[in-house]
């Protein structure tokens, strides 16, 4: 019988329900409120300091290795040229720059900023690793006091990092400061899916298999509890959209990718 979405939806959606029914019966987790929204930037900075031995081996698994596929199709929406000055913000292990440094030639050059010093550590000996013996910038900041002077950068991306700053609106008007006049910023980001089975299966597999493989791979069920839950509470896109035009950003768009499991966005200053 051929696949169709609403066949899905007769056969698992019951399933899927009463799952998530008897999930949500059993109370709240002991895990602390997960909004990132007004939350002490050092909080989330440990977070990722605890999950930096295995982050990279968790992205694999959690995504089935389709972030490798996503942060290459990002890099075509970024559109880099060489010799464009690019902040790659929320930098996490450098996937991103790593693909971005080999495009950009002098007077061009990108920089890593992260909050997160051990994700820098780590990006630096995966650089190495990898054969990247560029002299590379990297750089430890909190998004709402960038140590980057105004109209500095053509372009800023942020893969998978926006929605884990605590303030969207002053780290977005950060963002648009440090921009050149016509710079770009790009963002790669888990958003709303838009067909209700598939949200309801990925709802399933955020309660219950992300933080397994926390605890069995991380030991840290806490911290990949709270990566879930930071996806599920995120804005939409059209939000996001918004927000870009609330911090001044013009000529705002947006792309979903696997029915709105992520979203690319880019907004120019």
């Amino acid at each position: 019988m051929p696949f169709s979405p609403s066949s899905l939806s007769k056969t698992l959606l019951p399933l899927i329900k009463e799952v998530l029914d008897r999930f949500q019966s059993l109370g709240p987790t002991n895990t602390r409120s997960l909004s990132t929204e007004g939350v002490d930037p050092s909080l989330i900075q440990d977070i990722f300091h605890r999950i930096v031995p295995h982050y990279d081996l968790m992205n694999d698994l959690m995504s089935g290795g389709l972030h490798r596929f996503w942060k290459d199709d990002f890099l075509s929406w970024i559109n880099p040229r060489p010799q464009d000055i690019i902040l790659d913000l929320a930098s996490g292990t450098g996937d991103m720059a790593q693909r971005l440094r080999p495009l950009v030639d002098t007077p061009g050059y990108v920089v890593e900023c992260d909050l997160s010093h051990g994700m820098l550590v780590k990006a630096c000996h995966k650089a190495y690793d990898s054969g990247d013996l560029s002299l590379a910038k990297r750089v430890q900041a909190h998004t709402l006091t960038l140590p980057f002077p105004d109209d500095h950068f053509d372009k800023v991306c942020i893969a998978f990092g926006l929605r884990n700053m605590p303030s969207l609106h002053p780290t977005l008007r950060e963002i648009h400061r440090i921009l050149k006049p016509q710079g770009v910023l790009s963002c790669l980001e888990f958003s709303h899916i838009t067909h209700p089975t598939v949200s309801d299966i990925y709802d399933l597999y955020g309660h219950f298999i992300v933080p397994y493989l926390g605890d069995l791979i991380a030991h840290d069920r806490e911290a990949y509890t709270y990566l879930i839950e930071s996806i599920r509470q995120f804005v939409d896109q059209n939000t996001l959209c918004s927000l870009f035009e609330k911090a001044l950003f013009s000529q705002v768009c947006y792309e979903n990718r696997l029915g709105g499991l992520v979203a690319l966005h880019r907004g120019s200053k």
